[in-house]
């Protein structure tokens, strides 16, 4: 099944690239439907159970991706491709390493963030200190998914813009994905911090909800309206070629700051120092991120495929915002 999903969405990255961001979507859709087809055919026809509805996630995901590699095959990619060798090219394997470090090391060390946190909690809280942060972390998650639809959404565009010379739009476009996904969050946030007894009770029914426990929510949602900054600034930065500023966030933020603080503050304050210490973080990384973008805007781009992120001369067309030809 991992084969299929990250062929797929590999393969569909490849194709935004390109700039086909309509037909990187179809291709998806393709692929979503087939899984919605087949989940049904398989479980309830073919009495494959819950192994039928992980067949048909698989398939769906290898048909979204096969469609992308036929096109590759079929040679209509607006650059040269060979569809059928499989192998790490020298040249193409550092790039490859470098850009997509800071992801791999946001999604490992989640990993890392809710050990530490669950056996914090198994040593200072109860069984119902521990279910109610697994339900407060999974409607954080949810409320986090717009914001990874928009993550990957603007890395192609901040990036070609960024390949074309086009340096005004990635600025332009940063600030807009920043501003829809603000839009996007800061709604939602404010009715699950008037209501989140009616919220939580969707993961945790039947449960009557201490005045204590509702404040902690309150105060690990207080963070949601600047996520969808960071989330941007960390689709941003690997985009130009700056992708070290992004891990080094990511990885201060869970080594240097994240575990310290969830083994120090909530044995000097209780569990709510699990709160208040996972907010005060997430903000100070959002206002390092914040700063990290505004010295990368002022200082302007670097040349493509250079990997620096160096400001040039003022006669180069990246001053003017002048698409770069030839």
């Amino acid at each position: 099944g991992g084969f299929a999903a990250i062929t797929g969405l590999s393969l569909n990255m490849l194709l935004r690239g390109e700039g086909k961001m309509g037909l990187a979507a179809k291709y998806m859709a393709a692929g979503l439907c087939a899984n919605l087809l087949l989940t049904p055919l398989f479980i309830a026809v073919f009495d494959w159970g819950v192994a039928g509805a992980a067949w048909a996630t698989n398939l769906g995901a290898l048909i979204g991706g096969g469609l992308v590699w036929l096109r590759y095959a079929r040679g209509r990619s607006s650059y040269e491709v060979d569809a059928y060798r499989i192998g790490f090219p020298a040249r193409l394997t550092g790039g490859i390493l470098r850009l997509g470090t800071p992801a791999m090391i946001a999604s490992s060390m989640g990993l890392v963030q809710a050990i530490v946190v669950f056996n914090v909690l198994s040593r200072i809280g109860s069984e119902a200190d521990i279910a109610f942060f697994g339900a407060a972390w999974r409607l954080m998650l949810f409320m986090l998914t717009p914001l990874f639809g928009l993550m990957r959404a603007f890395q192609p565009v901040a990036g070609i813009n960024f390949g074309a010379g086009r340096w005004d739009r990635v600025q332009r476009h940063y600030w807009t994905f920043v501003g829809a996904g603000t839009a996007i969050i800061v709604p939602i946030c404010v009715l699950m911090g008037l209501y989140p007894d009616v919220v939580l009770a969707l993961l945790l029914p039947g449960v009557e909800f201490a005045a204590l426990d509702l404040h902690r929510f309150r105060v690990l949602i207080l963070v949601l309206p600047v996520l969808p900054l960071v989330f941007t600034a960390l689709s941003l930065l690997p985009a130009i070629e700056q992708p070290g500023k992004a891990t080094r966030v990511s990885v201060t933020r869970q080594l240097l700051l994240y575990a310290p603080v969830m083994l120090l503050l909530p044995q000097a304050i209780g569990v709510s120092g699990i709160y208040y210490g996972a907010t005060a973080i997430d903000f100070l990384c959002a206002l390092w991120l914040l700063t990290i973008v505004r010295a990368a805007f002022r200082s302007g781009p670097g040349t493509p495929g250079s990997g620096s992120g160096s400001g040039i001369g003022p006669t180069d067309p990246w001053r003017a915002g002048v698409p770069v030809r030839g």
